[in-house]
C-alpha cells in the first residue's frame, strides 16, 4: 500500500459531464493507482491539536458543482466517473452543492453488517465526506482533513455515513473541535479486508 502522497496527480479520459469521463489516480512514477485502495486512511505521523490522526480525503465533487461524480468500485483502479441513472448522467437538482464532497480511502460500509446505532446495514460504498473549506477542490484532489463530526443517514433502508471535515491547513481548523471523534474512530467506519 502506498502511504506517502506528496507527489501524485490525476489522468483524465473523456469529457466532463459525459458517461465516458474517468479521472484516474496517478502515483509517483506515473503509475495508475486506486483512490480507494492505494491511499491510506490516516496521514502517517500527522495529528490535530488533540492528537487525533488527520485523514486523507479524496474529492469527487467540487464545491459549486452540479455534476454527481463518484469513485467506481466496479472498474479496475476505481476511477472517479460521472454517476448515472438509466444511462443518463446524474446531477444535483437542488443546484450547486455548497461544499466539497468525496470519500475516505480504505473504508467501506458493509451491506452485510447491521449498524447498531441505525438498525440498518451499510450501503456498500466508501464512507462519504462533506469537506467545509471555502475553496472548491478539483475532482481527484487529495487533502489532509481534520474530523469535525459524523452524521448517519438512512437512504432507502441503508446506513449512509457522512463525515464532516475541514482541510487541516484551513486557517480556522485549529479553532474547531468535535466531541464525538472517539465514537467516529471506534464505531462509524466499517473496514473490510475482503472488499478494500
Amino acid at each position: 500500500m502506498l502511504r506517502v502522497r506528496r507527489l501524485f496527480g490525476t489522468k483524465v479520459q473523456g469529457q466532463l459531464g459525459t458517461l465516458d469521463y474517468r479521472c484516474f489516480f496517478v502515483s509517483q512514477g506515473d503509475e495508475i493507482a486506486s483512490f480507494w485502495k492505494d491511499l491510506s486512511l490516516t496521514v502517517k505521523n500527522k495529528y490535530d491539536e488533540e492528537r487525533y490522526p488527520l485523514l486523507h480525503f479524496v474529492n469527487e465533487i467540487p464545491k459549486g458543482s452540479t455534476l454527481k461524480m463518484e469513485v467506481c468500485l466496479e472498474e479496475p483502479w476505481h476511477p472517479i466517473k460521472q454517476d448515472e441513472k438509466k444511462g443518463v448522467p446524474r446531477v444535483f437538482k437542488a443546484g450547486p452543492i455548497p461544499f466539497n464532497y468525496g470519500l475516505l480511502p480504505q473504508t467501506w460500509e458493509d451491506p452485510n453488517h447491521v449498524v447498531p446505532d441505525t438498525g440498518f446495514p451499510g450501503d456498500g460504498d466508501p464512507v462519504d465526506v462533506v469537506e467545509l473549506s471555502d475553496e472548491p477542490m478539483g475532482i481527484g484532489s487529495i487533502a489532509e482533513i481534520k474530523l469535525l463530526g459524523v452524521l448517519a443517514m438512512i437512504d432507502q433502508g441503508e446506513t449512509d455515513w457522512k463525515i464532516i471535515g475541514i482541510k487541516a491547513s484551513h486557517p480556522k481548523a485549529a479553532l474547531l473541535s468535535c466531541e464525538s471523534r472517539s465514537f467516529v474512530f471506534s464505531s462509524c467506519c466499517v473496514f473490510s479486508d475482503s472488499k478494500c
